[in-house]
Parts: C-alpha cells; sequence; structure tokens
C-alpha cells in the first residue's frame, strides 16, 4: 500500500475525505484501540457533509481520545486512496472516553510494533515529528487595509484571497554613497544567483513591519539599524510590502553572510548599480523600488 505526500496548498479543500491525527500529551504520543481489534492506532475518520477538514479532525480528536482542550495545526496532505489531511495535535486536558468504537486510548514513548495499520503510520509519525522539531513560520494575516485580520498564516501554505501576508524590505546605502548589494544563494527556489539591494523577508507573527526589516537586515548582513527611513507600500494579491532606508558607516568589509541566503556582497557606486538594477535585480523587485531608485540624488549617490 503506497502513500505520497503533498503540501497543503496543492490540494483543493474540496478533495479531502478523511482526517488523521499524530497527537502528544505531556510528551507522550498519543494512540487509540479499536474494540474489534488489539492493535494501536492514530485517531482519524471520514469527513461528513457540510465539515471542513479542521472540523473533521476536531470531532474525531474527541470521539476517539476524549480530548477536550488541544492545539491542532495541519501538516501536509496524503494519499494512498484518496486525499486526507495529516494534522498534529497537542492534547492539555481530557474528558471522559465518549462512546464510540474506540476501546481504549493509551500514552507510549514511540510507535509500538502491533500497529493496525504498519505500512502508513510509521510515515504519518515521522512527518508529524518532523513538523514538531522543525516548526514551519508563522505569520500574521493581513486585510488589504494593512489591519491585522487576527488569523496565522504558515509560510507554503495557500493564501487565502481575503488576505496578505507582510514583507519588509531595506535598502543600505553607506555614508560615502555606495549602495550595498547582496548575491542571492543558489539553492534559493526564487531567482537563485540574483543581486539584492540589501535585505529583506517575511514579518514573523506579533512582529511589527519596522522590528522586520532591522532583524532581516541584521540576519541578511550583519548590519545594525538603529533608524529606518519608510519609503513606500505596496499590496499585491498576496502580499503587503513596506521598504525602508538604511543610512549607514559601518566599516564596508563588516558585511557579514547568511548560510542558504547570501553568497557574497559588494558596494557599488551609483553607476554600477544601476546596469545591474536594470539587469540582475529580479523583476518584481525592481517595479517595487523603481520610484526611489529614481531619486538616488537626494541620498547622495
Amino acid at each position: 500500500m503506497g502513500i505520497r505526500f503533498y503540501s497543503i496548498q496543492d490540494v483543493k479543500d474540496e478533495d479531502l475525505k478523511i482526517a488523521a491525527m499524530v497527537c502528544t500529551y505531556k510528551g507522550k504520543l498519543v494512540l487509540c484501540r479499536h474494540r474489534d481489534r488489539d492493535t494501536w492506532e492514530c485517531p482519524g475518520g471520514h469527513r461528513e457533509a457540510g465539515e471542513t477538514i479542521i472540523e473533521t479532525a476536531e470531532r474525531e480528536l474527541y470521539e476517539e481520545t476524549g480530548a477536550k482542550k488541544f492545539i491542532i495545526k495541519p501538516v501536509c496532505a496524503y494519499k494512498i486512496t484518496v486525499y486526507a489531511m495529516l494534522f498534529y495535535a497537542e492534547i492539555t486536558e481530557f474528558s471522559e472516553l465518549p462512546e464510540s468504537e474506540i476501546e481504549t486510548v493509551d500514552f507510549f514513548d514511540e510507535l509500538p510494533e502491533n500497529l493496525t495499520y504498519p505500512a502508513i503510520h510509521p510515515y504519518l509519525y515521522e512527518k508529524a515529528m518532523d513538523f514538531i522539531n522543525n516548526p514551519p513560520e508563522i505569520w500574521d494575516a493581513y486585510y488589504p487595509d494593512g489591519t491585522l485580520a487576527g488569523v496565522d498564516l504558515i509560510r507554503g501554505q495557500r493564501i487565502p484571497a481575503e488576505y496578505r501576508h507582510a514583507v519588509a524590505e531595506v535598502f543600505v546605502i553607506h555614508k560615502d554613497g555606495s549602495i550595498l548589494l547582496m548575491q542571492r544563494d543558489f539553492r534559493k527556489p526564487n531567482y537563485p544567483g540574483f543581486w539584492d539591494s540589501g535585505a529583506g523577508g517575511s514579518v514573523l507573527k506579533g512582529e511589527a513591519f519596522e522590528a522586520a526589516a532591522k532583524r532581516e537586515l541584521q540576519e541578511e548582513t550583519g548590519i545594525i539599524a538603529e533608524n529606518l527611513i519608510e519609503k513606500f507600500r505596496v499590496v499585491t494579491h498576496d502580499t503587503i510590502y513596506r521598504g525602508y532606508v538604511c543610512i549607514t558607516d559601518v566599516p564596508k568589509d563588516s558585511v557579514t553572510l547568511q548560510e542558504g541566503e547570501t553568497i557574497d556582497y559588494k558596494w557599488v557606486n551609483r553607476d554600477e548599480f544601476m546596469k545591474i538594477f536594470e539587469s540582475d535585480i529580479f523583476p518584481v523587485k525592481r517595479e517595487r523600488w523603481s520610484d526611489f531608485v529614481s531619486k538616488l540624488d537626494n541620498y547622495g549617490c
């Protein structure tokens, strides 16, 4: 019996028929045993009419473990015969086990040998443990007008059409008028090897735009900025961008690289920058910064 995994955004919600959960309680793995079997399994079941897949997961978790309080998060989609969603649930409180086909619930340090689905559960467990040990990046969702939506977004998952995620970018100018360019790692999925004017990245959950800009600048270049100047705000179909300028007098050889993000840097004069800006800065960023770049004279470049 083969199992294939998918990113959450790669499977349509209406195609998901089953919710399965890998659950923990106080660091122990939570498994249940069916009345008609002597083997252990993860809680889960079929989606009922009118349910969202998360509602299916929450219902099945309660029905098959008695979980009363828990935090549940989607991990990935998978398919054996139909599409299913794998969730990770951290249970903090149980009620009495409701009347159902489940005989009992128990706690384990690791997966037992007598599993109901030995060709499936180890793979689900492995995926969930990787999710726990390497948690995804979480963002705040914003409405297009820039107000917080009170909803979490997870990096790599589809952003619902009504929300936007936030990105802060920093353009770095030395006090002598030269401009900092950072070369993107060739392992980056988007625009590998291209030059970038400074630093930038997603605003994390609970983080302000300017704080994110300062963090990304320090992480990607080693430059610590006390003050940033906001230059633009751009809203696209899924993102709110805010662009900042950092004017610095750091020693030019003190710039550092971030593993997996950048592989080289250079300080260039305006003429050299403009040549690179028109050819080797990726197009969507060029559009956002074009108005500012047209006014570089104002910054002594």
